[in-house]
């Protein structure tokens, strides 16, 4: 179902998908808005998928500027509010039980600096720009899963390296040989994740 939801900003062009009866919720952040990043990416599609196959309601919206969604790229400052919103509207409008937050690649840069504002019960970050873009220190009380390829051109690896090892609660999820855009790992990735949270919902 296509929506519109508040924003800082204006109205987010958003798209909500919610069995009858969910048994919790994500919201979706997706890649760079300035690169062609929207809601309707690919591999955050894979993501999606795998929450609804489990019972998940999930959330998706464009960045501010992006499709039919008010304002315009403010460099990652205003795009971390969006998510806060987003974040928001999913939880007074589902009360879900349990929520996830996931970001790809850029997305998952605004979902991590949210997470003062945010607190999911676990951060789902999918090929997180780590090394190029900046991934300040937060205070983590969940859990934080990082799926990322080992080819992957935009992950400086002894950034990842010191990133996942430095923090108690993160835990990174190699596939070899996947690049940026999991080129051809598409069904490597949907497994894992589909093996991690099916772990999670039987621990609820």
């Amino acid at each position: 179902m296509s929506i519109l939801i508040p924003g800082p900003a204006g109205y987010l062009e958003a798209q909500l998908t919610s069995p009858a009866q969910a048994i919790g919720a994500a919201l979706l952040c997706h890649p760079h808005p300035q690169y062609g990043g929207s809601m309707h990416d690919g591999v955050l599609a894979v993501a999606e998928r795998v929450f609804a196959d489990l019972g998940f309601a999930t959330l998706k919206f464009n960045f501010r500027g992006a499709g039919a969604s008010d304002g315009s790229f403010d460099q990652g400052v205003g795009e971390v509010d969006d998510v806060v919103a987003a974040w928001q509207w999913l939880n007074t409008e589902l009360e879900p039980s349990t929520c996830y937050l996931v970001g790809y690649s850029f997305g998952s840069a605004m979902a991590w600096k949210s997470l003062a504002k945010t607190t999911p019960d676990a951060l789902i970050m999918i090929a997180p720009p780590i090394g190029m873009m900046a991934f300040d220190q937060q205070a983590i009380t969940s859990p934080v899963d990082i799926f990322y390829g080992t080819d992957d051109q935009f992950i400086e690896s002894a950034a990842m390296t010191e990133f996942t090892e430095s923090r108690a609660l993160v835990t990174g999820h190699a596939i070899a040989g996947a690049d940026h855009f999991f080129s051809g790992a598409a069904d490597e990735l949907r497994v894992l994740l589909h093996r991690l949270l099916e772990q999670r919902v039987n621990i609820l």
